[in-house]
């Protein structure tokens, strides 16, 4: 599984993202620019009108509201506040998190002792540490994740993301151009996103603009 992670220094490419809740299902398009360990950059459009910018580096996250006119600018430790994401202890920071989640690569966290099992022609790799019970699934031929799941041990929270690739004709048969993520907490509820990736692009640097209108109201 390791020898079949996807890496590139570059990546970009367009997405169609359906997202669906206890009371509602949105469509939407975007175009993503990531740059490794560096930026990860979005624009989200509705109706072909962009109404959303998205900028994310190691520390920080970056977001301009079209439609409303407004902008914030918080830690990257907002996402766990604000999609009631657990803190860890330890492991990958929540950049490398994102990062790996766009790559379609497993995350693993510090301490993992991962255990095998058979499951029909998948390897099944379970993990339990202090924070969460994982468990990851893999192609018994061609050792490509094509699923992992968490589960927060002090709450009902869970989350499971499963990985499609397309036939051997693609450009890069070891990318996973279809997602989809499930998650439950309390708080939200169950929650649905699908993502299906195009016009991928590797390794061609590309130009990433960000610029904050003057007349925009920053949120606190």
């Amino acid at each position: 599984m390791a020898d079949h992670r996807f890496d590139a220094e570059w990546l970009s490419a367009k997405l169609k993202i359906t997202y669906s809740d206890d009371y509602q299902t949105r469509k939407m398009t975007a175009n993503i620019r990531m740059r490794k360990d560096s930026i990860i950059w979005m624009n989200v459009k509705k109706m072909s009108v962009e109404a959303a910018r998205i900028k994310i580096t190691p520390d920080s996250i970056y977001a301009i509201d079209r439609l409303n006119k407004e902008y914030f600018v918080k830690d990257l430790s907002f996402l766990e506040k604000e999609y009631n994401i657990p803190s860890r202890k330890s492991g990958p920071s929540n950049f490398k998190v994102l990062q790996e989640v766009i790559f379609g690569n497993p995350i693993f966290f510090d301490g993992s002792q991962l255990k095998s099992t058979i499951n029909t022609s998948f390897y099944q790799l379970d993990n339990e540490n202090d924070d969460f019970n994982s468990q990851y699934l893999v192609d018994g031929i061609s050792f490509f994740l094509t699923q992992m799941s968490f589960q927060e041990k002090h709450s009902r929270q869970n989350l499971k993301a499963t990985f499609e690739r397309t036939t051997e004709m693609e450009e890069y048969p070891n990318f996973s151009y279809f997602r989809n993520f499930i998650l439950f907490s309390d708080n939200i509820g169950n929650v649905s996103v699908d993502v299906k990736f195009s016009k991928l692009e590797i390794n061609s640097p590309k130009t990433i603009r960000f610029e904050i209108p003057s007349h925009y109201t920053k949120l606190d």
